[in-house]
Formats: structure tokens, sequence, C-alpha cells
């Protein structure tokens, strides 16, 4: 079970299928988004934020328990206790969902909804319940079960991000955080009965205590993870993430197993430089997503090694890539040139290694979509 705030002012009520519904559905709802993003397009803040907190607001992570809060009467002053089921961390009762939330998504975001979707598993792909526009129209709401196995909620998200290769809004780690709902054309995703239903007492009881007592930060480290003694691929998110990628239908991790025979079969091989250059053939490859090639990268071996032994900081290689590849192209630009990112021809050659063929085209999996609420 989740609940919701029809205003900041109010306790919360726990939601039910039918009003789930018409929350979405309802026409003031509708007006609302659609006023919002007019004032979001010409520029008007201030409107937008207005209108953006005029709508319900839920929190998906679960409920809360009864409390007293004290009110003061704006016109007399005079204050009084009112029982409700406010928004408090301190009360809440965690029900094993998590949120993430993607502010300021570059592109269409129902394509990189899909992209990203196209990353998890089978397995992750189930444990996704709702995803929506929000708002702003340019972000993303992901709603899914978390695995207590893998830590709170801040957990949860960093490494579903991971898989979806995004970049979450931390701020979402604060248990009592609410969403702001949308009309029901933003509904890209959900699984209606189990979102409303959903509930995890093992969840509960492993993590409820913590965030009473204001404990919401990160237990886990996934940046520097240590890799396996077993030579494999690394572990954790990056690993999971990294697995489940392919380049026209070979795993990424095959072609680089390819290309880094090439490059470390000589002696004296920089690994700094060699991370350089296959940050920029990801990048590309990937189609410019910093996140994938992120990924990539300290799924290897090697690269956690740099990590591990002198804090290599291999998101700023990622980002020297794209920086990269974004000069060369305003480059040529100014001169008038046409002019497309090429990969080297060490990866040409890992290609053609692997069984890769460049000319091929990437599958997309199909997503099963809202049903219509109109």
């Amino acid at each position: 079970m989740f609940c919701y705030q029809r205003s900041f002012g109010s306790p919360t009520q726990v939601v039910t299928a039918e009003q789930f519904r018409a929350l979405i559905t309802a026409p003031e709802t509708i007006r609302k988004v659609k006023e919002a993003r007019e004032a979001l397009a010409r520029g008007d803040k201030r409107t937008y934020d207005a209108k953006k907190k005029g709508l319900p607001l839920a929190i998906f992570i679960g409920t809360f328990e009864e409390s007293v809060k004290v009110m003061k009467d704006r016109n007399t002053g005079e204050e009084k206790s009112v029982k409700g089921c406010w928004r408090l961390q301190k009360h809440c009762r965690l029900n094993g969902l998590c949120v993430i939330d993607f502010d300021h998504v570059e592109g269409d975001v129902r394509e990189i909804w899909q992209q990203a979707y196209d990353r998890l598993s089978d397995e992750d792909k189930a444990r996704v319940l709702l995803v929506y526009v929000t708002p702003s129209g340019h972000g993303l709401k992901v709603v899914f079960i978390a695995d207590a196995a893998v830590g709170n909620l801040i957990d949860n998200q960093i490494v579903f991000s991971r898989k979806l290769g995004l970049n979450p809004d931390e701020a979402c780690k604060d248990a009592s955080r609410g969403a702001f709902l949308t009309m029901s054309d933003d509904i890209i995703f959900i699984d209606e009965e189990r979102l409303v239903t959903y509930e995890s007492e093992d969840f509960g009881k492993k993590y409820d205590n913590e965030y009473h007592a204001g404990h919401s930060q990160p237990t886990i480290n996934v940046v520097a993870e240590p890799h396996s003694s077993d030579g494999s691929h690394g572990s954790g998110a990056f690993a999971n993430s990294a697995e489940q990628m392919t380049y026209h239908g070979v795993p990424y991790l095959t072609i680089i197993e390819a290309w880094s025979k090439q490059r470390f079969s000589g002696t004296n091989v920089s690994r700094h430089e060699a991370s350089v250059v296959l940050a920029r053939d990801l990048y590309i490859m990937t189609d410019r997503d910093k996140q994938a090639t992120l990924a990539l990268l300290m799924a290897q071996k090697w690269v956690q090694e740099m990590v591990e032994e002198r804090q290599e900081d291999v998101e700023r290689t990622v980002n020297n890539a794209a920086d990269y590849v974004t000069a060369q192209e305003n480059e040529n630009a100014k001169k008038g040139k046409p002019w497309l990112p090429k990969i080297s021809k060490e990866m040409t050659a890992a290609l053609e290694s692997a069984g890769a063929s460049q000319a091929a085209a990437r599958p997309l999996v199909a997503l099963t979509f809202a049903p219509d609420y109109r």
C-alpha cells in the first residue's frame, strides 16, 4: 500500500486503485499539468512551481502512522493539536517500493525510457510497477520493487539507476518525500494491482527504525567496488548493468575483451591512455550514453584496479570523451564540413574479431503500455 496528500497541509490517505485512476484522470489534474508546462515553456518558473504544487502528492514508498501535529490558525494565531497520518519520516512504514526521480532528461523521455528499459534483465523488468513522465514533461518517475539484500532506498536507487543507465535525483532518499502525480496520458507503464497492494514486511522490519532515526544515507559504494579474485568482469551494479548490454546482438563485454587482448598485447601499456581511447569508442557506440559508457568501463578488472590503486576518476574520463566528440563536431561545423564520430581502428578490428557487424540493426524490446484511463 502507498498513500497520497491532496495538498501540502493535509494528512496522508491510503490510495486505492479507484482513487489512483480518479486522481490522474481528474480534469483539475489535467488542467494544472498543462498550465504548468505552458508556464515552463515561457520561462515562468514561479507559475510552474505553483501549478505543480497544486497537484496530488503520492508517497509511493509506504504509509504513515497516526501522529499529532500542532496547527496554527493563520487568522487568530491559535494553536491546536490535530491527529492524522502526517507525512513525517519518523512515522513512516516502508512498504518495500522504491522511487527514482530522473530530472531534466535530454531528448524524447519515452524513447529514453525504452532504451533504459532495454538494458534491464527480465527479472529486473518484472520489478518495475510504474513509469510516468513528470509534470515538467522533461523527467521520468520510476516506481519499482526494492531489494532488501541490496540495501536501503537510496542504495536501491543507485543500483537500479546503474542498471538503467540513468542519473537519479538523490533527494528521493528521504522516505517522506513525495512525488507529484500527473495526468493519465503521461503514464508509460503501470502494473496497477501490484502498485496499490504491494507490501514487503521484511523491508519494513529491516529499515523502518533506521529511517525513523533519520538514517537514510547510502550504505554501499558502487563506484569503487572491488573486482572479484577469479578474474571475472567485476561484481555489483556496474557488472550487472554491463552484462545486459549488447552491440548489434553481441555482448559489449565480449567486444571489449577482444579489444583488450589487442591493446594489452605489448609491454608498458598505459592503462589510463587505454581507458581514454576505450571511453571514446564506447561513448560513440552507445549513442553518446555516458552512464552506459561508465558502466562498461567500470566492469573491467584493469579499470577497477586503477580506481583502487590511485582513485582514478573514471567518470571524468567519460566526460572528457563526451567533450572530445562534441568539440570535434563543433570544429568541423565551423568549417562547414559534415562530420560523424567514428570508432578507432582498434575497435573496428575488435568488432570483426567478436563477430559484431556495424551495419546490423539494433533490436528493441517492446514495452507494455498503460491501460487507457481516459
